[in-house]
């Protein structure tokens, strides 16, 4: 079973602080921002009302969730997508796991 979609979502935050936050998670990695076609790694910020989505082209770069709630003070939660119709949910807080919930369809059969 593979990902094929993630985001990680901040609840009451200011959205330049996230991208603060989502550069300096991203440049401890050894990532620069940059302008252009030339890239390895594209991340999307959308705000809607009190919420901050961000989304990640690197779907198997969990790292990048807990240097992300580490560096902002909010609860985070992300969602993982995957074949099968599986979800994976983990809230996030300080770099920690708080909690995971995992469905899995083909346990219920």
């Amino acid at each position: 079973m593979g990902e094929f979609a993630r985001g990680i979502h901040i609840y009451k935050k200011d959205k330049a602080d996230a991208i603060q936050a989502i550069s300096a998670a991203l440049q401890a990695k050894k990532f620069a921002p940059c302008d252009g076609k030339d890239f390895d790694r594209a991340v999307a910020v959308i705000k809607s009302g009190d919420w901050i989505s961000i989304f990640d082209s690197d779907v198997y770069d969990d790292s990048f969730n807990k240097a992300l709630s580490l560096k902002i003070d909010a609860h985070c939660v992300s969602f993982d997508l995957m074949d099968g119709d599986s979800l994976q949910a983990i809230l996030w807080k300080n770099g920690r796991r708080l909690n995971t919930y995992i469905s899995d369809p083909l346990r219920n059969r």
